[in-house]
């Protein structure tokens, strides 16, 4: 299953994955919001074909004492998802996935995606969009209960 996740914003998380084969994660920041997203879309799809099963993406709420954030970037990606941005794509659903609470209480965080082998090696990890994406992604597996997923981020879960 080829599944493509997104943390939108002016700077958007994206991470795809081939659940067949956890080694080969792409995690990538697109920078220039919608306009940086659509162009990158357009030539990772010229190039690989990019057919995927699944399209996650963390829907965005405004939290209370939250100041200058920048709410246009996302709010307009997920309007183009929405209006059928990525409509060649049409067999593939679109997943809307809450904020997840940061931290140690998450099912992917940090010391889980670490512990697999997931976390990107130092030098790699420019921002946490990309991994927001991934974290949303793998919690996504985990609720829909891939085994492969499960037995990778939490294996006595299985036992």
């Amino acid at each position: 299953m080829r599944i493509l996740w997104l943390d939108p914003g002016a700077k958007t998380g994206v991470c795809l994955l081939d659940t067949e084969h956890f080694e080969d994660i792409h995690l990538e920041i697109i920078p220039d919001g919608l306009k940086g997203l659509q162009a990158w879309y357009e030539k990772t799809r010229r190039l690989s074909g990019l057919h995927l099963d699944v399209i996650g993406c963390e829907s965005f709420e405004l939290e209370e004492g939250t100041h200058g954030i920048d709410y246009e970037s996302p709010l307009a990606i997920i309007h183009w998802l929405q209006e059928g941005g990525m409509s060649d794509n049409y067999f593939a659903p679109i997943v809307w996935q809450r904020r997840m609470q940061r931290g140690n209480n998450t099912v992917a965080s940090v010391a889980v995606l670490k512990r697999a082998g997931l976390y990107p090696k130092r030098g790699e990890l420019k921002e946490g969009h990309q991994v927001a994406a991934l974290q949303h992604l793998l919690s996504y597996l985990m609720r829909t209960g891939h085994l492969k997923t499960i037995e990778l981020l939490h294996p006595r879960e299985l036992e």
